[in-house]
């Protein structure tokens, strides 16, 4: 539409100078094309804006997703997993002290239960990064939330 605008300007300034009005055309197409350039300008940053706020929008979803699914493996290792570990070991350190397994038992059972202790450990580690990233995306500074929470 601009393009056929400036073409139209040009045309009627072209009809002006054939009909001896010179200076007027030639001041006519000087503002037709500072005006199209003006346009120009106004919409490239009119579209910038909505790319960087369309980017800043995908960094915030992505950020809140990722501290979603890290507070739901939380929550799963919290509830289920940990627990479950923890219960395994005590049943095999039970029946290796009754005598019904080995010492090879309960040195696996205490092998996974340190895993997950440590799978727990970088789930928790993931959760605080996520929250930070989140935090970052929306303009926070977690550094100053933390001093602000040790007050």
């Amino acid at each position: 539409i601009l393009t056929m605008l400036v073409l139209a300007m040009t045309l009627k300034a072209l009809i002006l100078v054939a009909t001896g009005g010179a200076f007027a055309s030639q001041q006519y197409y000087q503002n037709a094309v500072s005006l199209f350039l003006v346009e120009s300008a106004v919409a490239r940053a009119q579209a910038e804006q909505l790319a960087a706020r369309n980017q800043v929008l995908l960094e915030v979803q992505g950020a809140f997703l990722r501290v979603e699914v890290a507070q739901q493996q939380l929550r799963c290792y919290r509830d289920q997993v940990l627990p479950s570990a923890e219960e395994a070991y005590r049943i095999v350190r039970r029946r290796y002290d009754e005598g019904g397994a080995s010492y090879l038992e309960v040195i696996d059972a205490g092998r996974t239960l340190g895993e997950v202790r440590i799978a727990w450990a970088n789930i928790q580690l993931d959760c605080h990064i996520a929250i930070t990233e989140l935090t970052q995306a929306i303009g926070g500074n977690q550094t100053d939330q933390n001093k602000e929470e040790t007050r």
